[in-house]
C-alpha cells in the first residue's frame, strides 16, 4: 500500500502559488490545489523482522509524493454535480523500482425530479501500489505491483406522500493487478439490492431490503495446460438497516444482514451466518468528536481497515471473515490548530486448500490479528494553507502458515494549498 505522504518542505511550484493565493477570489464551487509529502516507513514490503531482503533492496525507506489536487461541488437547478481527483507522483529513495504515478477519482450527480424520484449516479477510478504481504497465502512480490480499481454505483428512490421510500440499488467493481502472482486475486462483481424504508420521526428511519452478488475470479487457478479456472461466488443477503439521531450529539447508523456466500472453486471460503456495520458518531461540543465503527464481513466486502489504519476504495482481502473495531477522535485547539488520535484492530479467518501434484487436498486454516495506532496534528494558518504531520504504529500477529507476522513504523509531513 502506497504510504501516507508527510514530511512537508516547500516546492518552487508550492512558493508561487502561495504567492498569489492570498489575492484569491470569494469562494466558488471549484478548487484546484498541489500537496508536497515526506514520509519515512520501517517496513515497505511488510516482511518478518527475521526475513532477509536482496542486497539491492532496502526494508526502509523515505518517500516523496507530489500531488495535484482538484474537485468541485456545483448545484445546477435540482441536481448537483460533485467530484474530486488526484494526481500522484511517488518516489522511493532507496527502492527506486517503486517509484509509481498514482490517482484517484470519484464524480457524481445527485439528482430528483418534481415526481418524488431521486437519486444518486457515481463513479470511482484508482491506481496506487498494491499492499505488500496480504496474506493468505499469497506469493510474495517484491517489485512493483499496481492495483487499479473501478466502480460504479446507482441509486434510485422513490418517495410516496407517506413515510415510506422505495430504494434500489445496482453497483459495478473491478479490481486488477500489475503482478501475475497477484492475478488470483483480480475480480469484477455486480450488485443489485432493492427494498423499503420508513421514516419513524425525524430522528429515526429503518430499512429493510434484499442484496444480490455476483462475482468471477478469472485468473483462481492455472491449469496444466495452461489456461485457467475460474472461481465464480455468490452472495445473498437480507439486509436491515436504521439512522438514528439519538440526541444532538450522536448519530448512529448501521447495518445487521443474513448472509449466504457460495464459490465454485473456492468453497472453503463459503460462507452462512449474520454479518454487519455499526458506526457511532458522537460530537459532545463543537471542538470534538469520536467516531467508533465495528464492522464484520466477508473479505470482499470489508472496507474498513488495512495494515495501516486507512480506508480502501476497494478491498481484495481473501479472509473468509473479518472483525475489526477503529475509534478515531478529532480535537481543535482552536480554529486553525486540530489534533488526531486512533486506534484499530482487525482479525481475520484465512482458509485454504493446499493442492499436491497426486490431486490431493489439505485444508489449512489460519487467524491474524492487525493493531494499529496513530496520532496527527494538522495547522492551517490561512484557508488555503494546511499542514499536517502524522506518527503510526502497526503490528500483525499469526496463528498459523497462511499468514506473516511484521510490523510497521512511519512518519512525516504533509503541506497542501488549495485555491478555492
Amino acid at each position: 500500500m502506497e504510504p501516507t505522504p508527510m514530511m512537508f518542505r516547500p516546492t518552487l511550484a508550492l512558493s508561487l502559488l502561495l504567492a498569489g493565493g492570498f489575492a484569491a477570489a470569494e469562494t466558488s464551487p471549484y478548487y484546484i490545489g498541489v500537496s508536497q509529502g515526506f514520509s519515512h516507513d520501517s517496513n515497505i514490503y511488510r516482511i518478518n523482522d527475521n526475513t532477509l531482503l536482496p542486497s539491492e533492496l532496502s526494508k526502509s525507506d523515505t518517500i516523496s509524493a507530489t500531488s495535484l489536487l482538484a474537485g468541485l461541488d456545483q448545484p445546477i437547478g435540482r441536481q448537483r454535480l460533485f467530484g474530486n481527483a488526484r494526481l500522484r507522483s511517488v518516489r522511493f529513495k532507496d527502492n527506486d523500482t517503486l517509484n509509481n504515478e498514482a490517482y484517484s477519482a470519484d464524480v457524481g450527480l445527485d439528482w430528483s425530479t418534481i415526481n418524488h424520484l431521486s437519486g444518486t449516479l457515481s463513479a470511482v477510478a484508482a491506481q496506487s501500489l498494491a499492499r505488500y504481504n496480504p496474506g493468505n497465502d499469497v506469493a510474495k512480490v517484491l517489485g512493483k505491483n499496481t492495483e487499479r480499481s473501478r466502480q460504479l454505483d446507482s441509486l434510485i428512490r422513490l418517495g410516496v406522500v407517506t413515510r415510506w421510500t422505495a430504494e434500489a440499488k445496482l453497483s459495478h467493481r473491478e479490481v486488477s493487478y500489475s503482478a501475475e502472482e497477484f492475478r488470483p486475486r483480480e475480480y469484477s462483481q455486480n450488485v443489485v439490492s432493492g427494498g423499503m424504508r420508513y421514516s419513524a420521526s425525524g430522528a429515526l428511519n429503518v430499512g429493510l431490503a434484499l442484496r444480490r452478488t455476483e462475482g468471477k475470479r478469472p485468473q483462481y487457478r492455472a491449469l496444466p495446460d495452461g489456461t485457467f479456472q475460474a472461481d465464480r461466488f455468490e452472495r445473498n443477503d437480507l439486509d436491515l438497516t436504521s439512522n438514528w439521531l439519538p440526541s444532538g450529539a450522536s448519530t448512529i447508523n448501521g447495518r445487521i444482514s443474513i448472509s449466504q456466500v457460495e464459490h465454485t472453486e473456492a468453497i472453503r471460503r463459503d460462507f452462512s451466518g449474520t454479518t454487519g456495520q455499526l458506526r457511532w458518531l458522537w460530537k459532545p461540543t463543537g471542538k470534538f468528536a469520536l467516531s467508533t465503527t465495528v464492522i464484520r464481513d466477508t473479505g470482499e466486502d470489508v472496507v474498513l481497515v488495512d495494515a495501516e489504519g486507512t480506508d480502501t476504495l476497494a478491498s481484495n482481502d481473501l479472509s473468509r471473515t473479518t472483525t475489526a473495531l477503529r475509534v478515531k477522535a478529532d480535537y481543535e485547539l482552536s480554529a486553525k490548530i486540530a489534533l488526531s488520535a486512533g486506534a484499530a484492530s482487525a482479525r481475520r479467518k484465512l482458509v485454504d486448500a493446499a493442492t499436491f501434484g497426486n490431486g490431493d487436498t489439505l485444508p489449512r486454516d489460519s487467524h491474524d490479528t492487525t493493531t494499529s495506532l496513530n496520532l496527527g496534528a494538522r495547522w492551517m494558518p490561512t484557508r488555503s494553507l494546511q499542514l499536517s504531520c502524522d506518527m503510526s504504529r502497526s503490528r500483525r500477529s499469526v496463528s498459523g502458515v497462511l499468514s506473516d507476522p511484521y510490523s510497521i513504523t512511519s512518519y512525516g509531513c504533509t503541506g497542501q494549498f488549495v485555491l478555492q
